[in-house]
C-alpha cells in the first residue's frame, strides 16, 4: 500500500485498488486535494457503476470541483439534472442561446454577447453580385452569421423584440430593403397580437421613420413622409444625444423634401409633386 508523507493512503493506490467506499472516503477528506484531473483515474469505474458515479459527482459539487468527463457521463447514466449542469458548463461557451430544464442562458439579453453598431446604414458592407446583395466585410459577416446561429437555436416563440429589430438592422446593412420591410411588418403584427412584447418603442419608431423614406407611396404629394415627420417631431427634444441627433437628421431630411416639393410645384405650376424617388 502506498502512503503519502503524512502517512495517508495515496490517491494512486486508492483509485486503482481501493473499494468504492474507500474512493468516496478519500474524496470526502478535506485533507486531500481534489481536482477534476484526478477523477480521470477512475473514469472507467464511474462509466460502469452508475451508483458510484452519482455519489462522486455530487461529492465533487459539494467540494466545488468540476470534471467535464465525469459530468458527461450523465448522458450514459440518464441523469437530467447533471446533464443540464454539463450543458451549461460546456456548450454554453459555443452557443449564444441555451435552454434546458428550468435554466436559460441568453447572451444577447444578459449582455454577454456584443452587438456592434455599424454606421451609416448604407455603405460598402454590401454590394450587388448578380441578383443578390452580398456582404463584403469579413467582420460583419462573422457577426451576422453568429447572430443567425443564435436565432436558429432559440425557439421562435422566445424571439424578443430586440431579436427581431437586430435582424431587421442586419438586413438593412446589406441593402436588403424589401426583406427588412417584410420582417418589420411581421414584427408589428407580432406585437399587435401580443406574441412579442414591445420593449423597444424608440427603436421601432425610428425604423418606421426610416422605412418611410424608401416607401415610394410615401414620397408623393404635399402629404409626403407623414410617419417620418410625426416621429421626428415626437422625439425632437429627446434628452439622449445619440437619439436626438438621429431624429434631428430625420426632420432635416423631411424639411429637405418639403423644400424640394415646394420648389418643384412652383416651377411647373402644378400640385402633383415631384416624381417618387428613393431617399
Amino acid at each position: 500500500m502506498l502512503m503519502d508523507l503524512q502517512g495517508g493512503i495515496t490517491w494512486s493506490y486508492v483509485s486503482e485498488h481501493g473499494t468504492d467506499d474507500e474512493v468516496l472516503d478519500w474524496l470526502k477528506s478535506e485533507e486531500n486535494a481534489v481536482s477534476g484531473e484526478i477523477i480521470l483515474d477512475i473514469i472507467e469505474r464511474l462509466e460502469k457503476n452508475a451508483g458510484l458515479w452519482l455519489k462522486v459527482v455530487d461529492l465533487l459539487r459539494l467540494r466545488g470541483c468540476y470534471c467535464r468527463e465525469a459530468w458527461a457521463l450523465s448522458v450514459k447514466h440518464g441523469s437530467e439534472e447533471h446533464l443540464i449542469q454539463w450543458l451549461f458548463s460546456e456548450k454554453a461557451r459555443d452557443l449564444s442561446y441555451l435552454k434546458a430544464g428550468d435554466r436559460e442562458r441568453d447572451d444577447f439579453v444578459e449582455g454577454n454577447q456584443d452587438i456592434y453598431s455599424y454606421w451609416p446604414l448604407i455603405n460598402a458592407r454590401a454590394h450587388e453580385i448578380g441578383q443578390k446583395s452580398r456582404a463584403n466585410n469579413r467582420e460583419f459577416i462573422e457577426t451576422y452569421s453568429k447572430f443567425l446561429l443564435y436565432l436558429l437555436v432559440k425557439p421562435v416563440a422566445r424571439h424578443t423584440c430586440r431579436d427581431h429589430i437586430s435582424l431587421i438592422c442586419y438586413l438593412l446593412l446589406q441593402d436588403r430593403f424589401s426583406e427588412a420591410l417584410v420582417r418589420f411588418n411581421h414584427l408589428k403584427e407580432e406585437i399587435a397580437s401580443n406574441r412579442v412584447q414591445l420593449d423597444m418603442e424608440i427603436q421601432m419608431d425610428y425604423l418606421a421613420a426610416w422605412f418611410d423614406f424608401i416607401d415610394q407611396s410615401a414620397l408623393v404629394g404635399s402629404a409626403s413622409l407623414q410617419t417620418a415627420r410625426s416621429v421626428g417631431i415626437k422625439y425632437k427634444d429627446y434628452p439622449v444625444k445619440h437619439w436626438n441627433e438621429l431624429f434631428a437628421s430625420i426632420l432635416a431630411r423631411v424639411n429637405e423634401f418639403d423644400e424640394f416639393y415646394s420648389e418643384a410645384t412652383s416651377n411647373d405650376g402644378t400640385s402633383t409633386g415631384p416624381q417618387a424617388t428613393k431617399v
